[in-house]
């Protein structure tokens, strides 16, 4: 059983029930870029997934525990989201999604999933698969664990660049300025510095404005 499947199966909402701040901030870039579809990277048990499928959203959500994609399951039967959720168990750092031929997405999203042990090279892959899948005029919303003020960077063991195992967790660490260098193809929309216990957060909205495959530079968006 991996670390997460065993904390799951002990707390069935070990993150709590409400969701993130990222995904509350997030509804109103949906509404302004009219988003219908999310591609949803490390849902865990699902709280952010349920706040979307409950305003309409079509969410894929992805997660590499078990035990987290079968809670999540029953909590969308329990509230009967199943026509407005896909879920996938997929492991993101060994595998990259495959969607069906169908299945188009106009937003990426993730909280937290980029602060897991990713390398350099491991973090573009996702970036540019982000890229790839998205329109122009897509968004790319993520959040992760802020560099210059989180009290846990620097502490536990350093196990790679601005990574560190605190409390059995491997997490990496950015500035704004560093993640954002993965994001290529993208303008940020907005950026703000918000707090989870006990994680001090960049939150960064972007949207893909150049579509390096055919080489096209959107000046519309804004």
């Amino acid at each position: 059983m991996s670390l997460w499947d065993s904390i799951y199966s002990s707390d069935d909402s070990y993150f709590g029930n409400e969701s993130s701040v990222l995904a509350r901030e997030s509804l109103n870039f949906f509404k302004k870029y009219q988003c219908k579809s999310i591609l949803e990277f490390g849902c865990g048990q699902g709280r952010d997934t349920l706040l979307f499928a409950s305003n309409g959203m079509k969410v894929h959500s992805i997660d590499s525990s078990v035990t987290a994609v079968e809670q999540l399951i029953q909590n969308i039967k329990k509230l009967g989201l199943e026509g407005r959720v896909k879920v996938s168990r997929l492991d993101l750092a060994k595998d990259l999604p495959s969607l069906e031929a169908n299945e188009v997405m106009d937003t990426v999203y993730s909280n937290l999933f980029y602060r897991m042990p990713f390398n350099d090279q491991e973090l573009q892959r996702l970036f540019d698969f982000v890229r790839n899948v998205l329109p122009v005029g897509g968004l790319h919303i993520f959040s992760i664990r802020n560099k210059n003020t989180d009290r846990s960077f620097g502490k536990g063991k350093k196990i790679a660049k601005d990574t560190f195992v605190i409390n059995g967790f491997k997490v990496r660490f950015f500035t704004q300025e560093e993640i954002l260098r993965f994001n290529r193809g993208f303008k940020t929309l907005r950026t703000m510095e918000a707090y989870e216990e006990p994680c001090s957060l960049i939150l960064a909205f972007t949207v893909k404005i150049r579509d390096f495959q055919n080489d096209k530079l959107s000046t519309t968006i804004n």
